[in-house]
Formats: C-alpha cells, sequence, structure tokens
C-alpha cells in the first residue's frame, strides 16, 4: 500500500512538472500553441526506435485506427497547449485530468 501510494505521489509531482514546463515553453520560447503541438507531434516519430524491441505489421483497419488516434491526439494536444498558454496552470490541468475519465 505505501509503496503505490509513493508512485502515486511521484506521478503527480512528475505530471506538475511536465505542466509548468510546457506552460513555461507556452509563454516564452514557442508562443504558438498549435507550433508546440506539432512539434510534440513530430516527435511521437521517435518511437519507431523502439522497432527493434517488437515490432509487427498492423493490418490495414488497425493501420487506419492508429493513424486516426495519431492525429485526434494531436488536436487534443492543440487545446491543451492553447487553454495552458490562455489559462493558469493550477486550473488547467487538474480541469483537464478530471475531464479525461468523462471522454
Amino acid at each position: 500500500m505505501a509503496s503505490g501510494a509513493l508512485v502515486a505521489i511521484a506521478a503527480y509531482l512528475l505530471s506538475g512538472g511536465a505542466a509548468v514546463v510546457d506552460k513555461i515553453l507556452l509563454g516564452q520560447r514557442i508562443p504558438s500553441a498549435p507550433a508546440y503541438a506539432f512539434y510534440v507531434g513530430v516527435l511521437g516519430v521517435f518511437a519507431f526506435a523502439l522497432a527493434p524491441f517488437g515490432f509487427s505489421v498492423l493490418s490495414a483497419p488497425d493501420l487506419a485506427l492508429a493513424l486516426v488516434s495519431g492525429a485526434l491526439f494531436v488536436f487534443a494536444l492543440l487545446a491543451f497547449y492553447e487553454s495552458l498558454r490562455r489559462g493558469e496552470a493550477s486550473r488547467i490541468v487538474p480541469l483537464t485530468g478530471a475531464m479525461i475519465p468523462v471522454f
């Protein structure tokens, strides 16, 4: 029980740290939320570096589903980053986390 609580605390700390870094990047370094979402989406291509650890070719329907879900993920990041750019991280991140189970 105690180790699970430590893992949950560590996960929340890392999530909060990532949100603060995103807020800083959107405020100073990359002022455009669409550009930031694009860069994060493009960096997802590097997941192919994990191919030697277990890669299989997907069927056409599975590949189409994977591509659609990847595109939807980038659009969801765009909405998240735009709201994070306009609002406070301490309000946006908990709201987003609370809405994830609803969707």
